[in-house]
């Protein structure tokens, strides 16, 4: 300990005050005079040695206030050893690297790296002196300015204090350290400092980084993980098992800084699992495909593949999966005329128009049901249902098909000899564009041909002769007519329903009542159709890294729009016009709702960045004029002035203290 005022210290003799006092003022028993001189001389005697205890006592207790009142006055201190800097006021600004690789378990103290710089920090701000300022930036995508210049430190502990366990950010370093010049280029000390705390692993793109001038004293810790091996998933491709009927596979890609054997692969809804199976790293890399014939469903818990490793770092050991294929329009085509030959099933010219379709086209996946068994086809996933020539539903079947389209699917209804026009309309009400009728030849000759009547020209079409077609009168207001027959009747009309969109054909789609699945424009047609009836909310991406911002459209007419996180909780979005969610710092899968019934074209998967698994270290460039960069695992001090910690106001504290015992003392010897 240290006095800043070492001259006040010759306040110490006054401790000698109280002596003096006392030798001079010898405190004796009064005079009494009892009729009993026994007991007076042992009254006496005992009443002696209880005063004189109190007197030392006291006269120790005054001697002591007067010493702790000098040494308080001289401004004592204690020299403690700088954790940062040089015991000088400095403008600090500490850049704390808080990407998903500090999650990786340290190889000098417990916990992960995240906390050894944790750690770290807190040792800087405390080696501060009075009057300092600081500031924070985090270092993970994107950089952030945590807690601007400010004196009250404090503020920067709690910032600290509160970051998480562990995070799934990529590492933007150079945009960080770009921050913290930005702040100290405002510090208000000369003495500016810049330390930069992160585990400098390849990924972090140490050249690109812009340093300080030589004004701003540097000083970069890099912090060290475990050298036990890294295993983590790299992508998990979905597509339709050709092996097997409604199955799915999962193509797994993985990566390691070391080959293993039989690693556990394992495909989970929620809590059940789908698939197993095993995967080996050999050279880096491996893969293995996992099949499950579990249906996407709306309204189940996320999917996720996840290797069983004990690694270094755990946060890249789990993928979400979307088991539906976003990228293709789902079609469920209803057969109301099945039939075993491909050429006289009345699916038969459409479903092969839809396999011979372009991929510029767009991707198509269909599956066919019974008209018969409609009632408990699940819909989960359909994007467009298809009646061909199927008879009137019944009441539930029609209920359950307009709840489909209320809720943004597309429906299309193609004529034939099974459709009732009257008995449609009775059943579908508002629901269709057209008021149907019986079915009836258009014309004669030159009339039955195809006229186009909107804005939808599909070249190919002109020669189309109809022999038989249903009546139909377009809805006033409702209806777009894309063709007409050549008496004015129309053809293929197609209208808005609450946030779906539904089309009739009043013809056939095989060739039963026309020529047109044998016209050059069939195919393109088909498929104008079925891309302006695919419901239109959705995303721009379904795989993103984390912080990565992603376009959301809702359906149209819907009321609420909103997404559910890996966690549960919930998101709500603008439910009238596209939005931008930019809540994306949880690893899985995020789920979509419009109008409170699940969205999955919409649905979206954050994956960790594979770069920031690769945990190889790089040593910290080496600054012009500057020391290198403190290796991990030592402390943080450098050599410099210690500080000197003003301790004065305890002894002040202290001499309080004696001076409520010594009136202690003094009532309890009255």
């Amino acid at each position: 300990m240290g006095f800043e005022l070492p001259l006040a210290l010759a306040g110490l003799a006054g401790a000698l005050v109280p002596l003096l006092v006392h030798l001079v003022r010898r405190r004796d028993l009064r005079v009494q005079r009892l009729p009993t001189l026994h007991l007076l001389e042992r009254a006496v005697a005992e009443s002696r040695r209880r005063v004189r205890l109190a007197d030392w006592l006291l006269l120790l207790l005054r001697m002591l206030i007067f010493a702790a009142l000098a040494v308080a006055i001289a401004r004592p201190f204690v020299a403690v050893p700088v954790a940062y800097g040089d015991g000088r006021v400095a403008s600090l600004v500490i850049v704390l690297d808080d990407s998903m690789s500090m999650g990786a378990r340290s190889a000098t103290a417990h916990g992960t790296l995240l906390d050894a710089a944790r750690t770290a920090a807190r040792a800087a701000l405390a080696g501060l002196p009075p009057g300092s300022e600081a500031a924070l930036v985090l270092a993970g995508a994107p950089p952030r300015l945590a807690v601007g210049r400010t004196e009250d430190l404090s503020r920067l502990r709690h910032a600290i204090d509160a970051l998480p366990e562990r995070t799934v950010r990529s590492t933007a370093l150079p945009g960080a350290v770009a921050r913290a010049r930005a702040v100290l280029t405002g510090a208000r000390y000369a003495n500016r400092r810049l330390l930069v705390l992160s585990d400098y692993a390849r990924h972090v793109d140490a050249e690109a980084i812009r340093w300080p001038g030589t004004d701003v004293d540097v000083q970069q810790v890099r912090l060290r993980a475990t050298t036990e091996p890294n295993f983590w998933l790299v992508a998990a491709d979905v597509a339709a098992d050709p092996t097997a009927k409604e199955s799915v596979s999962v193509r797994v890609r993985a990566a390691g800084s070391a080959d293993r054997e039989a690693i556990p692969l394992v495909l989970t809804r929620g809590d059940q699992v789908l698939a197993r199976g095993e995967l080996s790293i050999k050279d880096g890399a491996g893969q293995a495909v996992l099949h499950t014939n579990e249906p996407a469903a709306d309204d189940a818990d996320a999917t996720a593949v996840s290797l069983r490793v004990e690694d270094a770092l755990e946060a890249d050991n789990t993928l979400g999966v979307l088991l539906q294929d976003d990228s293709a329009t789902r079609l469920l085509l209803v057969d109301g005329d099945p039939h075993a030959a491909r050429s006289q099933d009345e699916l038969g010219f459409l479903t092969q128009a839809l396999d011979a379709a372009p991929r510029s086209a767009g991707r198509y996946e269909y599956r066919v049901a019974d008209a018969n068994r409609l009632e408990s086809v699940p819909l989960s996933g359909v994007d467009v249902i298809v009646l061909a020539n199927v008879p009137a539903p019944s009441a539930l079947v029609a209920s359950r098909l307009i709840r489909f389209v209320e809720r943004g699917g597309g429906l299309w209804i193609t004529a034939g000899d099974q459709v009732d026009g009257p008995t449609y309309a009775a059943r579908f009400g508002d629901l269709l564009p057209v008021d149907l009728g019986r079915a009836g030849a258009p014309g004669d000759g030159d009339r039955r041909g195809l006229d186009a009547a909107g804005a939808h020209t599909t070249q190919g079409l002109a020669r189309t002769q109809t022999s038989e077609r249903l009546e139909a009168t377009p809805s006033l207001g409702r209806a777009r007519v894309w063709y007409r027959f050549h008496d004015g009747t129309v053809a293929l009309a197609e209208g808005d329903y609450v946030a779906g969109r539904v089309a009739v054909l009043t013809t056939t789609v095989d060739d039963a009542w026309t020529d047109l699945p044998f016209q050059p424009g069939f195919l393109p047609l088909a498929l104008d159709v079925l891309r302006t009836l695919a419901p239109r909310g959705g995303t721009t991406s379904h795989e993103l890294l984390p912080g990565q911002a992603v376009e959301l459209t809702p359906p149209r007419g819907v009321k609420t729009f909103r997404v559910r996180a890996p966690d549960g909780t919930t998101h709500d979005l603008p439910a009238d016009a596209p939005s931008r969610f930019e809540g994306t710092l949880q690893l899985g899968t995020y789920q979509v709702f419009a109008g409170g019934a699940p969205l999955p074209r919409a649905d979206f998967v954050v994956r960790p960045d594979p770069a920031e698994s690769e945990l190889t270290p790089i040593e910290p460039p080496t600054l012009p004029g500057r020391a290198k960069g403190a290796s991990a695992g030592r402390a943080v001090a450098r050599a410099g002035v210690p500080l000197h910690r003003p301790v004065g106001r305890w002894f002040f504290v202290l001499a309080g203290v004696f001076v409520l015992l010594e009136g202690v003392v003094r009532t309890r010897i009255r």
